[in-house]
This record gives C-alpha cells, structure tokens and sequence, in this order.
C-alpha cells in the first residue's frame, strides 16, 4: 500500500481523494476493503486538512448508513469500534466520530 511507500504529503497529494471516492463503487468488495483503510488514512490525515476529513467522514458515513451489503456494514460497525479507540487516545476527535455515524 501507499502509505508504507510514500510519504503522507504523497499519499494526500495523489492518492487520497481517488481512493476515498471509492465509497461511489459498484463492486461491494472494493467498499469492503475501503472501510478496513478508514482508519489507517484517518491517522495519516492531519488535523488542518480540513478538505480530506470531510471527504473521510462523508465516505464513512454514507457506507454506514446507506449501503446494502451487509458485509460492508458489518465492516464499518468494526471501523467505529477502532475510531473510538483512536478517540479514547485521542487520534481523532468526538466530533469527527460521531459525523461519521459511529454512535
């Protein structure tokens, strides 16, 4: 992946954006692989890039909320288990957790 060949300026100049529109994807497995990256991208998007974490939280809860796979909601139940983690070590913010539909 990306994030273990590029810096993190890279991955959010050239990658970033293309992968979390993926959300928009027909195929369920690629939003299935998508929510297991939702908290590896949130901790390499930095708290001033304001841009990329509403992108995040709108991909994020637009598969929780509206997708019909039930592999892929599965997912992004575990996805908000993890973000509370990253709340409660202070990764990310209560905001940001609960925009994304993890309540």
């Amino acid at each position: 992946m990306s994030f273990e060949l590029y810096s993190r300026a890279f991955f959010k100049d050239y990658f970033a954006e293309a992968l979390l529109l993926l959300y928009l994807d027909s195929v369920p497995n690629i939003r299935l692989r998508l929510c297991r990256l939702f908290p590896q991208v949130r901790r390499t998007i930095h708290s001033t890039d304001n841009a990329l974490k509403v992108l995040l939280e709108k991909s994020m809860h637009h598969l929780y909320v509206n997708d019909r796979d039930r592999d892929v909601i599965k997912e992004c139940e575990k996805v908000c288990a993890v973000l509370w983690l990253l709340l409660i070590d202070g990764l990310v913010s209560e905001w940001f957790v609960l925009c994304c539909g993890c309540y």
